[in-house]
């Protein structure tokens, strides 16, 4: 049947995971990456009942959790020092049972904080010391359920000494926010809206946060502009959209947004609806689109943006620019907005045979590109051949003298060279 690990988190030197066994159900192992040294920490829930083992968090050597350990307490805050004896519950927040579901773990300044649920305040900010007396509520941001701490699209980043959060006040009325921007240093009086977007209780819907040097990126759908970019410093004057690619309430919808270099990237729809990758600065003169040099082909969805990853000094992403299906793209430098370099990762070339005594054959693994071109040069870079016009399998003449040649192929952006050796 299998185990189903999941949850792995590090602790203290070693790997914390939920498994399940056919005697124990769903309870929390460790591991040092031996066989021998991987074992059942704790049966909490004696029998063969899964414990819903949740949100598995690191802090201090010590491993914090959300369990259910079958008495009528529900999920609650527990913690782990990776023996059966040391593994305890901390505290039954949500009395009965009702679920306190700790998560949303955070550290900051040293100690550690949480959102857990009670019948009476809905999801709030807590803090532990890993003692049932120094687990408390931070402060009852909005006034019974469903608490401060937004149920959609949630969120918690550290920045600027102070956790982020997408929370709100009270149930509508004349003064309430609804979803907006907020933050916390841990205390009642320290936990304050950052900026108030959409005004009154209708609130804005915020996703996708990133912290790039001493700035925080996030979107914000504004009934106004829609969804679109913002960026903050952490003050309200500093809070700001960085740009209204769609003019209107449509919203160019931004989404993973990543740091490179000196700018953040993102994904958007452009006034065409094409989903696109842009880059900003943070204002709205250095937000534009960047595309590959040749420009976009038409066709429908031209350059959808499906993910990236930084590796050095090059950005990589998938694409289907030029009426591709996805491939990878790169760039290499911030400062050009057409400066996307294709990536051919399906075709590959054969030259056969090689040596030759000039006549052979250019062979492509398959048709996956929509320009090609073959050149050879001689050693000092003369061009002494050249082909616009190609398909999969190329036979080439060459009347050149004996001696060792490149092989240049172009398949739309991607560029393969080989050597040759004409006897």
């Amino acid at each position: 049947i299998g185990s189903s690990p999941h949850g792995f988190c590090i602790c203290d030197g070693k790997l914390y995971f939920a498994a399940t066994t056919l005697g124990e159900g769903e309870e929390l192992w460790v591991t040092d990456g031996t066989s021998s040294g991987t074992h059942l920490v704790k049966d909490i829930r004696t029998g063969s009942n899964n414990c819903f083992l949740s949100n598995l968090y690191s802090f201090k050597d010590t491993l914090y959790f959300g369990a259910d350990d079958g008495t009528g307490k529900g999920t609650e805050l527990w913690k782990s020092d990776g023996t059966s004896s040391g593994t305890v519950l901390v505290k039954d927040i949500a009395s009965g049972l009702l679920n306190g579901n700790p998560q949303m773990f955070t550290t900051l300044n040293g100690k550690l904080y949480f959102v857990a649920f009670t019948s009476s305040t809905g999801e709030e900010w807590w803090t532990t010391d890993g003692t049932a007396s120094g687990t408390t509520m931070i402060i009852d941001l909005a006034s019974g359920v469903p608490g401060g701490v937004m149920a959609i699209n949630k969120f918690a980043v550290v920045f600027n000494n102070a956790i982020y959060f997408n929370g709100g006040t009270s149930p509508p009325s004349s003064t309430a926010t609804g979803p907006e921007l907020y933050k916390t240093d841990g205390t009642s009086t320290g936990t304050v809206l950052v900026k108030e977007m959409t005004m009154g209780a209708g609130g804005t819907t915020l996703s996708w946060p990133l912290i790039t040097g001493n700035k925080m990126y996030y979107t914000a759908d504004v009934f106004a502009t829609g969804k679109e970019l913002w960026v903050s410093d952490g003050a309200t004057a500093g809070t700001s959209m960085v740009s209204d690619i769609i003019s209107g309430s449509v919203g160019s919808n931004p989404s993973n947004p990543i740091a490179f270099g000196s700018k953040v990237f993102f994904a958007a729809n452009n006034a065409a609806s094409d989903r696109q990758l842009f880059l900003t600065d943070g204002t709205t003169a250095g937000t534009k689109m960047i595309q590959p040099s040749g420009g976009l082909a038409d066709g429908l969805n031209a350059g959808v943006f499906t993910g990236s990853a930084v590796l050095d000094t090059m950005l990589f992403f998938a694409a289907n620019y030029d009426s591709k299906n996805a491939e990878l793209w790169m760039i290499r430098d911030t400062t050009s907005s057409n400066n996307v370099e294709y990536i051919n990762t399906v075709n590959t070339i054969a030259i056969y045979p090689n040596p030759n005594d000039g006549n052979f054959t250019v062979q492509l693994s398959d048709a996956n590109f929509i320009k090609g071109s073959i050149s050879v040069y001689d050693l000092l870079g003369r061009e002494i051949y050249s082909q616009s016009q190609i398909n999969t399998k190329c036979p080439i003449t060459l009347n050149t003298p004996k001696g060792v040649y490149l092989v240049k192929v172009q398949l739309d952006e991607a560029v393969i060279t080989k050597r040759i050796a004409v006897q």
